[in-house]
This record gives structure tokens, sequence and C-alpha cells, in this order.
């Protein structure tokens, strides 16, 4: 994780992501191959999602499914299967995978996809802008307190060990207060006999009748820092040691 204050030389981010919701955007079968034109030179790699909806349906005497197919989902893949950006009808994905660098080279990314797909589609508007960064955490040791390497954590008692699986889930309003943002916590599979591994999924979300194309920019970063701020004050200086803190 980065941020202008601290940088990391093993950053712990195992995916970083940001969607982006339209509204009313002119689609139709042609625009997957010109967007794929755009784009082919660094995400060559093609791939179509077909996708199922379940609905449910109760009534008194009878229970009942109904399958619909929904808009299939287009990826666009790097060569190394690391980053990859997905359209489809009023939405885009952009998801970085490891090896993350910083926050600087994946924006420049979110903008450039946002601006073809409106050039492509000419959408209304924007309904929403969410930013995600899910990051795995592995301590090198077996024995140790929660509070030295977190303050967030399960509260349990001290004569216990590290719960094996546990997982919190919190939801709250950030610095820039339109936004929401929900920190999920929990165990993660574990990397060795003498290690334990843990999932930090922060994702802020702005949704919003009609966000301006124009802030783009201001809106992402608004999340960014947001993160940040979250994910700092979860850790403490002992977990920032395993991540190599460039000065």
């Amino acid at each position: 994780m980065d941020n202008h204050k601290r940088r990391y030389k093993n950053p712990p981010v195992v995916e970083a992501l940001c969607e982006i919701n339209f509204y009313n955007s002119n689609w139709d079968s042609i625009i997957p191959g010109l967007f794929f034109e755009k784009i082919k030179n660094k995400y060559p790699k093609r791939k179509e999602i077909n996708r199922t909806e379940i609905n449910f349906k109760l009534s008194k005497d009878l229970a009942s499914s109904e399958f619909k197919n929904t808009n299939p989902r287009i990826q666009f893949i790097n060569n190394d299967n690391s980053g990859l950006v997905q359209i489809e009808k009023d939405l885009i994905v952009i998801n970085q995978l490891k090896p993350y660098s910083s926050f600087e080279n994946l924006k420049p990314i979110i903008i450039d996809v946002a601006g073809l797909y409106k050039s492509l589609t000419k959408p209304a508007g924007i309904k929403g802008i969410n930013l995600r960064y899910i990051n795995k955490i592995t301590v090198p040791v077996d024995n140790f307190k929660m509070d030295d390497y977190f303050n967030l954590y399960p509260h349990y008692p001290q004569e216990w060990n590290i719960p094996a699986k546990f997982v919190t889930r919190l939801e709250l309003i950030p610095k820039n207060r339109e936004h929401l943002e929900i920190i999920t916590f929990g165990d993660a599979p574990r990397e060795g006999d003498i290690t334990y591994s843990f999932m930090l999924d922060i994702y802020d979300i702005l949704n919003k009748n009609d966000l301006s194309y124009k802030n783009i920019s201001k809106y992402i970063d608004q999340a960014h820092e947001n993160i940040i701020q979250t994910f700092e004050t979860i850790i403490t200086d002992k977990t920032r040691e395993l991540f190599v803190e460039v000065k």
C-alpha cells in the first residue's frame, strides 16, 4: 500500500480494482470489438464471460426460481495475466493483481479506460465509482499478540491462541464523507507452519446520482485517500517492518 507519506518495498496488495458504473450507455454487439482494437497492444488476450442471474420467488404454496441470462462481460487481459480490463453495458472494471507497483501507475489506466468507454458508448452519466484494495499480510512467527500487528482484531480471551478462522466486517463513513467504506478483516490460508496470514479488504464506495465525469480524477483520489488512511490506521509499526518502508 502506498501514499504520499509512506511507501513500501513489498506492499501487501494482492489485488487493486476500480469499478465505474455508468447509465444509459449506447451499447451494442460491436462495442467490445471497437474497444479491443484500442487496447490490444497492452491487453492482447480477450475472453467472454457469460453469466446467469437467479431470481427466487416465494409464494404461499410455492417456491420457484427463474434463470435469466445477463449481459456478457468481456475481459481483456495483459500478457502476464497481472492486469485486466472488464466491460459490459454500463460498467467497466480495471483489475491489477500482483505485482502491484503504485497508485500513480494504476490511476492513469483507470482514467484512460473510462475515457475510451465514454467515447465509444456515450453514456448519459456516472452513478458510481468504487475503489478496492485487497491485501494479504503474513506474520512470520507462530506466537504473537494480535495487537502487536493490528489495531483491528477480534476480541478473545488472552488464554486462547489466535483464532484459526475469523472474519470482522465494518462499514464506516471515511474522511471524504460522501463515500462509504467497507472493511473486511479475517484469516487467510497460512504459508507455513510458523506463519499466520490475514486478509484485509478495504472497499470504498461512492454511489451518487449523476457524478460529474470531469471530476472523475478527484473522486478516485478521494477514494484512494480514504483507503490509505484506513489501512495505515489498522496496521502498526511492527507490521510496517514486514513491508520494508522506503524512506
